[in-house]
């Protein structure tokens, strides 16, 4: 039998829960988050979306010079006016499909042109590709352990996620840098 204390006991518990429910989903991740800031104006890492892409404003803002887009379909173009330099390696969103193939070509174009400006990596949310490049850059670039980049990526930008096959793919690259790098005199 439930007391009159417990119910309502329950009942504050449920409440709790409701509201807590709600602000977790009304929590919209920001379209640009800083991963590495600038030094004396250059060299900045930025995580995001589609939406900070189109931001000309904010982009302008942070300086930022050079847009790689990781994702297609996106009918992201800039023009000559925006002074921008922009990647675009199509990829979809989908365990099943190759990212690594372009982990090469995303890493020089982050590493040229954070030696003279500021970059921005993005796909459609700014979850899974744009993660993992930009992941992919932190453990060859950087030489960080895959666990220790995500977890600052995730600290900077909280809804960074990779698909299971696309951290499968960061795991492969990063057993096959170690591997490089101990067979390397």
């Amino acid at each position: 039998m439930i007391t009159k204390k417990s119910f309502q006991t329950i009942v504050v518990l449920a409440i709790c829960l409701a509201v807590t429910s709600a602000q977790l989903s009304t929590e919209v991740p920001n379209n640009i988050d800083c991963i590495l800031e600038p030094k004396d104006g250059i060299g900045g890492l930025y995580l995001g979306n589609l939406g900070g892409a189109r931001d000309f404003g904010l982009l302008r803002g942070l300086k930022i010079d050079s847009v790689l887009t990781v994702a297609a379909g996106t009918g992201l173009k800039y023009g000559t006016h925006h002074n921008v330099k922009h990647l675009i390696i199509h990829a979809d969103d989908h365990s099943e499909y190759d990212l690594a193939q372009y982990f090469d070509e995303g890493i020089e174009f982050i590493r040229e042109n954070l030696k003279t400006g500021n970059v921005f990596v993005h796909c459609f949310v700014g979850m899974s590709r744009s993660v993992t490049m930009v992941l992919a850059y932190m453990v060859q670039e950087m030489k960080m352990e895959l666990r220790a980049a995500f977890n600052h990526v995730k600290e900077k930008r909280w809804i960074a996620g990779p698909n299971e096959g696309f951290m499968r793919q960061l795991a492969a690259f990063e057993k096959k840098l170690k591997l490089k790098s101990s067979t390397e005199f």
